[in-house]
């Protein structure tokens, strides 16, 4: 038990961090997206598909159509064969 309050007291500004971003849920999703989105915008996927002017929600939807796998197919394969800028920014860590 005391192995407990010793491991949350460590772990207690990151669990204030947590609680407090729970608070505000849809702003860190939306931030969260626009990091994923910026990461890839300078790939050929991220060109091919203007993920540099998505500034919103109902941007990421107007640029991304909602697809199955073999829409996705090229930058994929594009990936497998080594090519990893198809799908992935110059900032992506792998």
């Amino acid at each position: 038990m005391i192995g407990r309050w010793a491991y949350l007291k460590t772990q207690y500004p990151q669990v204030r961090r947590m609680l407090a971003d729970t608070r505000r849920a849809r702003e860190v999703q939306h931030q969260s997206m626009l990091e994923k989105v910026r990461l890839s915008a300078d790939s050929r996927f991220g060109r091919d598909h203007r993920l540099a002017d998505v500034r919103s929600v109902a941007d990421f939807r107007r640029h991304l159509p909602i697809a199955d796998f073999e829409y996705f197919r090229p930058y994929v394969e594009a990936v497998r064969q080594g090519d990893v800028g198809a799908m992935f920014g110059t900032d992506t860590k792998l």
